[in-house]
């Protein structure tokens, strides 16, 4: 009796210690909640930097991410953000590679990141229309990430896909100086707006075979981003529809990409090239 006791026992310990999921990313990323100035209150996820593995990491600076997602994962339990892209980032390997802060807020049921109101049509996403209260909350949010957080300023970095792919777009028009680079993944914009933008680098990825948000509204915004000089790629994954943020997220450049850029860097590039111009 005692024997089976003793085997009952290590079997119940290899159960707590293999049979739970220690790697997802609610176990990673700390909830928290911002209030705005206008009142909302954004809940958000975040995960730090690994130290543990950075040699001389005391006094320095880290890069910031903000990642928006779509319109499936809406709601206040601050969880659901981060079904898609929250193992991205919490990868031991991303971690040990790209140490960062990473920011994901999630949108209230009752609200869409850049928009008003649920669009109807591509005419509704053209439309101009103030900075929505959320979208507001959002940047009040990652501004004070970076003043009270060990941030580099230079690196600060958005990523967003759908819903969240026009809330990159969004932000970074109507925020130039903010962000060093940013990532829209099947998202759409008025390309009129893209002018203010000059020193963001832009990655965009959509599916060909998109029926959601159409392939065209990213072939547009990275036509008015390259016709005014951005730094930008368009990335289109053929055979593939609406949801292709997996496909982006395991492009092998994904995070090497983003944690290349700076704006200190592309500030010296713009100096460098004007300086050869006779």
């Amino acid at each position: 009796m005692n024997r089976f006791y003793v085997i009952l026992f290590l079997f119940m310990s290899f159960v707590c210690v293999f049979g739970q999921d220690k790697g997802s990313p609610q176990d990673l990323y700390e909830p928290f909640s911002y209030k705005s100035s206008n009142g909302i209150t954004i809940n958000y996820r975040m995960i730090s930097p690994d130290t543990t593995k950075i040699i001389e990491s005391e006094g320095r600076n880290y890069p910031l991410i903000v990642f928006m997602h779509g319109i499936g994962e809406r709601g206040d339990d601050n969880k659901k953000q981060l079904e898609h892209g929250g193992d991205l980032f919490s990868s031991s390997t991303a971690r040990q590679s790209y140490p960062a802060y990473v920011i994901f807020p999630q949108c209230p049921n009752n609200y869409f990141w850049s928009l008003d109101k649920n669009p109807k049509s591509q005419k509704d996403i053209m439309k101009n229309q103030d900075e929505t209260p959320i979208m507001k909350g959002v940047i009040e949010l990652v501004e004070s990430c970076s003043n009270t957080l060990h941030i580099d300023k230079s690196r600060i970095y958005i990523v967003g896909l759908s819903m969240g792919g026009l809330a990159v777009y969004d932000a970074a028009w109507r925020h130039p100086d903010l962000f060093a680079a940013a990532v829209a993944i099947c998202g759409a914009v008025n390309p009129n707006k893209l002018t203010t933008i000059t020193d963001t680098s832009f990655r965009i990825y959509h599916g060909k075979k998109d029926d959601v948000i159409p392939v065209e509204a990213s072939e547009a915004a990275y036509n008015a981003l390259k016709m005014h000089g951005v730094d930008v790629q368009l990335i289109e994954l053929p055979e593939v529809g609406h949801e292709c943020w997996d496909m982006a997220f395991s492009s092998p450049d994904f995070l090497s990409w983003i944690f290349s850029k700076s704006k200190l860097h592309h500030s010296i590039e713009i100096q460098n090239a004007m300086a050869s111009q006779p």
